[in-house]
């Protein structure tokens, strides 16, 4: 097999929708969510990379920053008054994807190899990359889709 034979990041990425700086978290989950991706591209108006949101980062806005200090609660059945304040619905309005996104979020071309998406998500212990080609938004490449590629899941 020759080196341009081998699979590409093309041949398996997603072509989802990106979201913009002044998308609402609500929305940006609401996407996620609607496109079965644990990722999303934020973008400008002419569709140029501004960073990523990944689903741990859409997710910290409702974890206080004292957990870190709690080896175990495995013991705590609940957290009481916290629970109402952090799950009321009163956060996810305060910020927008622009307040959130991670600028220099990993990302590959879209003419690389499956291999190197492999490798970077592992290495980077995230849950997917965004496709490029230069700079200009393209699609999503998770590790849902490289099942497709190593165990050959479409056939």
């Amino acid at each position: 097999m020759e080196y341009q034979d081998f699979p590409r990041v093309a041949d398996y990425m997603r072509k989802i929708p990106p979201v913009y700086p002044s998308s609402t978290l609500k929305d940006v989950a609401k996407h996620m969510e609607k496109n079965k991706t644990p990722i999303v591209a934020v973008v400008d108006e002419n569709n140029i990379i501004l960073g990523a949101i990944d689903i741990t980062l859409l997710t910290r806005p409702f974890i206080p920053d004292f957990i870190d200090f709690i080896e175990d609660f495995s013991f705590v059945s609940n957290f009481g008054a916290l629970e109402h304040k952090i799950f009321s619905g009163e956060m996810y309005p305060l910020f927008l994807a622009m307040d959130i996104m991670q600028k220099n979020y990993p990302h590959i071309e879209e003419n690389d190899s499956v291999a190197k998406a492999l490798f970077s998500i592992y290495r980077s212990k995230i849950t997917g990359l965004i496709v490029q080609k230069d700079r200009y938004y393209r699609g999503i490449i998770s590790r849902f889709d490289l099942l497709k590629f190593l165990y050959d899941t479409d056939g």
